[in-house]
């Protein structure tokens, strides 16, 4: 299958690349890698991609904070399926 190249101009920014900390009141800190890259479709929307290595204590840390949010959102889920079914 052929692959599309663009040969449109690139933007004036470049992609800008690195670490980045965050602190989270519950598992601590986060350290993060992330790029940037300018869209071209609209000059003024930047799409930042965050990762981080499987091994490292992050992400460790994101993987508890997920299980919560899918504990809380099964939960949620639960809740609401209670409430449509109706008693006879």
């Amino acid at each position: 299958m052929p692959v599309a190249v663009s040969t449109a101009p690139r933007a004036a920014s470049t992609p800008a690349g690195g670490t980045k900390q965050f602190h989270h009141h519950v598992v601590g800190e986060l350290t993060l890698a992330y790029e940037s890259l300018d869209l071209r479709a609209e000059s003024d929307l930047t799409l930042t991609i965050y990762a981080v290595e499987p091994a490292l204590p992050t992400a460790q840390a994101l993987a508890l904070l997920a299980s919560w949010a899918a504990t809380a959102t099964a939960t949620a889920t639960a809740v609401d399926s209670d409430k449509s079914v109706q008693p006879q």
